[in-house]
């Protein structure tokens, strides 16, 4: 086994041993000197007393006895040193095993804890500062799916090689595992710490070869500095990786300093996963729903399902908790839940030739079983097909085009309408739109919303309507507020349209009080709707 350089798992037990040792071995030093000083003084002939006492017992064999003693401790002392020599090498190894990642060759989780809380001690007496890193790979996945597990070990090392090179000795640099580094750095003035940053950042520009390719690495940097954001390696590892993932919500290669409020938003965030995790059990979920009109008749041609949470008497607003509930993958057993509960409610009010659309999120979409168990839940509340309509973005349909493509002609076989949500503000692609088997689009209220005033928004809304009608589509505005907006959009060509004009999103029980507002009773076809 390769050792490892005795100064880099200085722990503090193995501190504490070190300094016990040096204090017992210069007690016995001292024990050996007084001994032998005591003899010099006193005249003490132990030899020749030895010897005398041996002369006169011959008959006792002592000559052999004395040789076996002498030869017996000399024995002693070199198998003392050798175990000695064998008890240090188990100790490098075991050192190596317990404080060493076996890939990187740095400090582990543990053993860069430990040097943080050494370096914070000193730091305290010299009233220096201390800024902890931490870093943290931004497309390490896909480098392992592309390359193997590998070579993603072999840029792990060399970037963690680099990095303990381009910072000082007294620093430190440990690999807390996977593709996650921290950094810590001990500094006087801001100059030094600007300095380390810089070189952290020039790293992301050089090529690293892995196998026949050079690749560019980026990584998100979140800080913290003691003493302002913590006082122990706890707090100021946790306030660093509260930073990084504000790095990395700003886009690649980024880097973030610690500020007081990401910490009040990230635990803002854990009490609305936690409490997320458990809305549907405790029946904190409910739907309400919005109609969506033909302006020309006045008809309503079907509803949008939206889900909401009302959390101890306060309505969370559903960005904030759908977002939440997409990056823990909570959504799949929400969304599931919206389905069984939309279903089931739809059949009071839906009528014949009106529509239930549902939001569908991208993680909802892309697993496996996603068709199966829309049919599941449309046999068991007996819906039919034809009215249900499913609203997906089109970020969900560029993650795998082929598959999303074949999903989406089960969902048009069993007689599903699919919609485009949010459409002009995605990855809008006339080339992919052709081939989809998609049958209305939504525009985004982001085009609404100044519609009235904007010429380019207007140009850009009549394009669509065309687009829609060329690839014989339906198409809907959703975010209409006021009836200027309604009047124009009648006007370039869609009259299909949902928003506060017309009516908030309101639970099932009061959807009979705008249905003598507006007629339901006939089905609205999409030559209707454009007439």
């Amino acid at each position: 086994m390769e050792f490892i350089d005795q100064e880099l798992v200085q722990s503090s037990l193995s501190l504490k041993l070190k300094k016990r040792a040096r204090l017992e071995l210069l007690c016995l030093s001292a024990m050996v000197i007084v001994l032998t000083l005591t003899g010099i003084v006193l005249d003490f002939e132990l030899l020749g007393n030895i010897a005398t006492f041996t002369l006169a017992h011959e008959d006792w064999e002592l000559d052999e006895i004395f040789m076996f003693i002498l030869w017996s401790g000399m024995a002693g002392c070199i198998y003392a040193i050798r175990r000695m020599q064998d008890i240090w090498h188990l100790n490098q190894e075991i050192a190596s095993l317990a404080f060493i990642d076996p890939v990187t060759h740095l400090p582990n989780r543990i053993l860069a804890l430990e040097r943080l809380s050494q370096i914070l001690a000193r730091a305290e007496r010299m009233q220096s500062q201390v800024a902890v890193m931490f870093l943290d790979f931004d497309n390490f996945k896909f480098i392992n799916d592309t390359y193997g597990h590998i070579e993603g070990d072999n840029l792990i090392r060399v970037v963690g090689q680099r990095l303990r090179t381009i910072l000082r000795k007294g620093d430190t640099v440990g690999r807390l595992g996977g593709d996650e580094f921290v950094l810590v750095v001990e500094y006087l003035d801001e100059q030094e710490l600007l300095k380390a940053i810089n070189r952290i950042q020039t790293l992301q520009t050089e090529a690293i070869k892995l196998d026949s390719h050079e690749l560019n690495i980026a990584f998100s940097v979140g800080i913290a500095v003691y003493p302002k954001d913590g006082n122990n390696p706890s707090e100021l590892l946790k306030a660093s990786d509260i930073a990084m993932y504000k790095a990395k919500q700003a886009g690649k290669g980024q880097l973030q300093f610690y500020t007081q409020s990401m910490g009040e938003k990230l635990m803002e965030r854990y009490e609305l996963e936690a409490g997320l995790k458990t809305a549907c059990h405790n029946q904190e979920l409910f739907l309400e729903y919005q109609p969506q009109l033909c302006t020309e008749s006045q008809r309503i041609t079907g509803y949008e399902a939206l889900v909401r949470w009302r959390r101890n008497g306060i309505t969370i607003p559903p960005l904030s908790f759908i977002q939440v509930a997409e990056e823990t993958g909570l959504i799949q057993s929400i969304g599931d839940w919206i389905f069984t509960q939309a279903l089931e409610e739809a059949k009071t009010f839906v009528e014949e030739g009106q529509i239930l659309a549902i939001n569908v999120s991208p993680c909802q979409f892309s697993q496996p079983g996603f068709v199966n168990n829309i049919l599941k839940r449309l046999t068991q509340s007996d819906f039919p097909p034809d009215m249900l309509e499913l609203e997906i973005t089109e970020s969900a349909l560029v993650q795998d085009e082929s598959q999303a493509m074949a999903r989406l002609m089960e969902l048009r076989k069993l007689g599903v309408q699919v919609a485009i949500d949010d459409f002009g503000t995605g990855y809008s692609s006339l080339g992919r739109l052709r081939y989809l088997a998609v049958t209305r689009i939504k525009i985004d209220r982001l085009f609404i919303n100044t519609l009235c005033e904007s010429d380019i928004d207007q140009n850009m809304v009549k394009a669509m309507i065309a687009l829609a009608d060329n690839l014989g589509m339906d198409v809907i505005a959703e975010g209409v507020e006021t009836a200027e907006q309604s009047d124009l959009l009648r006007t370039l060509g869609c009259n299909l349209i949902q928003g506060y004009f017309f009516s908030r999103p309101v639970p099932a029980a009061k959807l009979n009080a705008l249905k003598t507002r507006y007629y339901t009773d006939v089905s609205v076809t999409k030559s209707a709707a454009r007439s």
